[in-house]
């Protein structure tokens, strides 16, 4: 839908989808994805971007510049290296050097810079330099997608809300400590502010409790006695999966919670870790219209 629209961008990921490639490759360095399917089955014909080559997922398993060149080799146009100066000297020789060998074809060169400046010229004003500007017609457009994607992932939202009555706890990451390194919205940087500002269009007036990324012991033994005083507690959860301190605060707050719901932050897979009787709920992501849109799907049941 996305494409008969005429969307003039897409953006690959770095998961492995084996319907799509049975060979086991990540979608960024899958030919058969990105060009195969992509461009020639679907059609697409506008500008294919990477994730950023940064990421744990591409630099646990291969140098910054082989992913680089895999990622160009698979079809992208635009190849994202977004932190480190380092890396993207790196990942700027290699390409010149794949290409300068052969082993990149000049011609996927050629036709990657066309769609690109193809991009540029219709978003000419886009490209002009100077502070970024959102478009117009963003943030709606954001918020729409993320209420649409929102998702109960185990039940109990009908009577989570009616425990919103009473007092109210809500567990919450510091995500400013990870704004050094990665984009978070200045709101969502104000942890306090914007979990009051959240829930107050419903009228609710919640206990905020900010825990460390991985939270240490003392944060995981504060939050669950709050939780055990509070009628409803709301925990919003950074990949216990992968985590063990998020693990253990999973585990204590919901030992000890009357009533609870637990926000995925990053993906669906802790969901596998609540307990019977425990919300879980998702928008499968952290961006300020994502969080918003979980806050007024269990405020408004």
């Amino acid at each position: 839908e996305a494409i008969a629209a005429g969307v003039e961008c897409v953006m690959t990921s770095h998961p492995v989808y084996p319907r799509l490639d049975p060979s086991g490759v990540p979608a960024t360095f899958s030919r058969r994805i990105v060009d195969e399917y992509l461009r020639g089955e679907v059609g697409f014909r506008g500008v294919i971007v990477s994730d950023d080559l940064e990421m744990g997922a591409v630099s646990e398993t291969c140098p910054i510049g082989e992913a680089t060149v895999r990622a160009a080799a698979a079809g992208h146009d635009l190849l994202l290296v977004c932190h480190t100066e380092p890396a993207q000297r790196a990942a700027a020789t290699a390409l010149a050097e794949a290409y300068r060998s052969g082993r990149l074809p000049r011609a996927g060169l050629e036709a990657a810079a066309a769609r690109v400046r193809a991009l540029r010229h219709r978003r000419s004003a886009r490209a002009e330099g100077g502070r970024p500007a959102p478009e117009r017609d963003g943030a709606p457009l954001a918020m729409a997608m993320a209420s649409r994607a929102v998702s109960e992932l185990t039940p109990g939202r009908a009577a989570f809300a009616r425990a919103l009555n009473g007092r109210v706890l809500v567990v919450f990451p510091r995500f400013s400590e990870l704004a050094a390194r990665i984009t978070i919205e200045p709101e969502v940087c104000d942890e306090t502010g914007w979990v009051r500002a959240a829930f107050a269009p419903a009228g609710v007036t919640p206990e905020p409790r900010i825990v460390g990324i991985e939270p240490s012991a003392t944060e995981i033994e504060e939050a669950a006695a709050r939780a055990a005083a509070a009628d409803a507690t709301v925990l919003f959860l950074y990949d216990a999966h992968l985590y063990p301190s998020n693990r253990a605060l999973l585990d204590a707050v919901q030992a000890r919670a009357r009533h609870l719901a637990v926000v995925l932050l990053r993906d669906p897979y802790d969901a596998a870790l609540l307990a019977p009787g425990v919300l879980g709920i998702t928008a499968f992501g952290w961006r300020r219209c994502q969080l918003d849109a979980v806050v007024a799907r269990l405020t408004y049941p």
